[in-house]
Formats: structure tokens, sequence, C-alpha cells
């Protein structure tokens, strides 16, 4: 699921200035095209770590939702959770390239980060199939495929 969070956030990297462009919402003036971009996306670079894509719009859906998405799974258990927020970022891709307008891209964005607002989840099943012997190696495993999602996504997104 870690693995997954990096992916997204920059899969649309590469073409969303075009996107901005096609939806109109800069009504032909090319200067405004990074003022809706910053929108969507707010790229930037820590001093101690290159982040691909932090995003304005994706962030803010995902911690509004986090604390829901490990409620649900308390409730109806760890793997539906998991498997909703996987299939729904999966599909929140997909319109996110098919949108045609700027309010939904957006929208769209905001629905992928609720989606993806499942971390709760993740950590709290990661506790529960680990135990005092291996909790150290299992908790370290989720930094871990996050620094390996963001530079695939890094890599994705500079060519």
């Amino acid at each position: 699921m870690q693995f997954c969070e990096p992916i997204p956030t920059a899969v649309i990297l590469p073409f969303v200035f075009r996107l901005i462009n096609e939806t109109g919402v800069t009504q032909g003036r090319k200067n405004r095209t990074n003022y809706y971009v910053g929108i969507i996306v707010r790229s930037f670079l820590l001093d101690f770590a290159p982040v691909p894509g932090k995003e304005s719009a994706f962030f803010l859906g995902q911690a509004l939702f986090t604390l829901l998405w490990g409620r649900l799974s308390d409730r109806i258990s760890r793997k539906p959770v998991l498997l909703i927020g996987i299939f729904g970022l999966a599909l929140s891709i997909l319109c996110v390239g098919l949108s045609r307008s700027f309010p939904a891209l957006v929208i769209i964005r905001i629905l992928a980060a609720e989606l993806n607002g499942n971390v709760s989840a993740l950590k709290a099943m990661m506790g529960e199939i680990t135990d005092d012997t291996n909790a150290a190696q299992g908790f370290a495993f989720i930094p871990m495929v996050l620094s390996t999602g963001s530079r695939i996504a890094c890599v994705y997104s500079s060519n």
C-alpha cells in the first residue's frame, strides 16, 4: 500500500501542464498555467530528500480521510479497506486522464487522495501480523517500500 502512494502523486507530472491547458481554465493565457498546475501539483525538493509531487489537493484529501479509513478498517477488517483503496486509486488515476474540466480534475484528485488515505489501516495490519520479536523489522518495511515507490515515481516522472 505504501508503494502505491508515491505513484499516483507523481503519475500526472509528465502531462499536467498540457492537461491544464486542454481544460480551458487558463482561457488561452499560457502564463496562468503555472497557477492552476500549482493547485493540482505543488512540486518541491526538500534539502535532505527529493520528494516528487507533493500535491496540495492530493494530500489535503488524504489527511482528511485517513482517520475514517482507520475506523472503517476496525469495523469491517483491514483487507477490504486496503483493496477498496487500491482499486479506487487505480480508477481515479484513469479518471484524471479522462477529465475535461478543471473542477472535475480537482475533485478527482481529492477523491484519489481520499481513497489513498488508508495508511492507518496498513499500519494497524502490520501491528497485528507482527509480535515483539519481529515488530521492528516489520515496521521498517513501511518506509523502505515508500522510498522505493518514490524513487520509481521520480524516475517515471522525469522521463
